[in-house]
């Protein structure tokens, strides 16, 4: 085996080890701490502390998460009762419906404008996937050490249209970004994505969203350990979201728990400020 493979070597790795991850990686809980500023004058910030669920769906995105926040400020707004692990764990056919309630219900405490449908830090592993590389351009980039493991940086743009992510079901959010990869185990190390609202909006405005990995030893395997996103404005004549948000959300604390779910997610949206 060649000690450096090439781009569809390393591709073919990621894509065997994202597969396996679709599978791996659902009926699990952590605790997120998410820390959330807005660059206002003067500035916003807030802390929440929130169960977060990861599931499996049928559909373009192989798996979602949902939110449920029980501190914010130090201060508790609920008890801490796992309502959404029950959920799942039931099998109610109305489970995933009343998940987005309970996500909307915790949407409420995001500052700033911007609805954040796209903040999942597996999201960009779907862009590795077997049935979606084709939608993307690799090319090779640098290495990079990430705990104790070697990462090859691969970078991507979206090439495909109708885009993975879209602006509320219409316009096209074209993703580009890097992942780093361990090339001979093709395990996802580090991701960072971008999306440009100017396609979609005719508006210089994006979103980026990084998320590191670490090993979880009560799991056996890679999982996110923080997730830091950004939404901004690239003109200050035209604005989409007003006010750049800056928020890092970093996972402990992960457990697995049954549940199964049978909702279809054709595609993620990301559906931007609301409308006043």
């Amino acid at each position: 085996e060649p000690a450096d493979p090439d781009v569809p070597t390393i591709l073919e790795r990621a894509g065997r080890y994202v597969l396996e991850y679709e599978e791996r990686f659902s009926r699990i809980v952590a605790e997120e701490t998410y820390t959330q500023r807005v660059e206002t004058q003067p500035p916003k910030r807030r802390v929440t502390r929130a169960d977060m669920v990861f599931v499996r769906l049928a559909g373009d995105v192989p798996w979602t998460s949902f939110r449920d926040v029980f501190e914010v400020d130090g201060h508790e707004v609920r008890e801490r009762d796992a309502r959404l692990e029950r959920l799942f764990v039931d099998e109610h056919p109305s489970a995933a419906e009343r998940a987005r309630a309970i996500l909307e219900e915790s949407g409420a405490y995001n500052l700033g404008p911007a609805t954040r449908t796209v903040n999942i830090p597996t999201l960009p592993l779907t862009f590795v996937h077997p049935d979606n590389q084709h939608r993307f351009a690799f090319e090779r980039g640098s290495t990079r050490r990430i705990a104790g493991v070697e990462g090859v940086e691969l970078r991507f743009v979206e090439v495909a249209q109708p885009t993975i992510v879209r602006r509320d079901g219409a316009g096209d959010l074209p993703a580009r970004g890097r992942v780093w990869v361990d090339p001979s185990l093709g395990t996802v190390l580090r991701t960072e994505v971008r999306f440009d609202f100017a396609l979609a909006l005719g508006i210089p405005s994006q979103a980026s969203l990084s998320a590191e990995y670490r090993p979880a030893r009560e799991l056996g395997m890679w999982v996110p350990v923080e997730m830091i996103e950004r939404y901004e404005d690239l003109n200050r004549r035209q604005h989409f979201f007003g006010s750049t948000v800056v928020a890092t959300a970093r996972y402990s604390n992960y457990r697995t728990f049954s549940v199964t779910v049978g909702t279809e997610v054709r595609g993620a949206e990301e559906q931007g400020p609301p409308r006043r």
